[in-house]
């Protein structure tokens, strides 16, 4: 039975990362669709955290281009996110993994 939950749960967390964001997104990024949806979950849940519910929209751009090996490239960008009536701007930082995956780090500009 724990077995049929976990895969369950699983299966749950993987359909979510292949959803099309449902925020309007404008500008440049790298980034692929399913980091981009993985960006903007975890934008959400920080803006949740901070008392907002809502992003309407996102201005991307590149703000360091890749620098690197292939597979080992990392580039930042900044996103200008719009929610609950305030714009927030945050970078993030894209590095390969080597693996053909990706890491991200968000951090809120000041």
């Amino acid at each position: 039975m724990k077995k049929v939950v976990w895969f369950s749960l699983l299966l749950l967390l993987l359909s979510g990362c292949a959803t099309k964001p449902s925020v309007d997104i404008q500008g440049k990024t790298l980034a692929n669709g399913t980091l981009v949806n993985d960006t903007v979950n975890m934008l959400s849940l920080y803006s949740s955290a901070m008392g907002c519910d809502s992003i309407e929209n996102i201005t991307s751009k590149v703000v360091n281009e890749p620098s690197g090996e292939i597979g080992n490239m990392s580039w930042r960008e900044q996103w200008d996110v719009t929610g609950c009536g305030q714009t927030s701007l945050y970078s993030i930082l894209y590095q390969e993994d080597g693996a053909g995956g990706t890491f991200f780090s968000v951090s809120k500009d000041s």
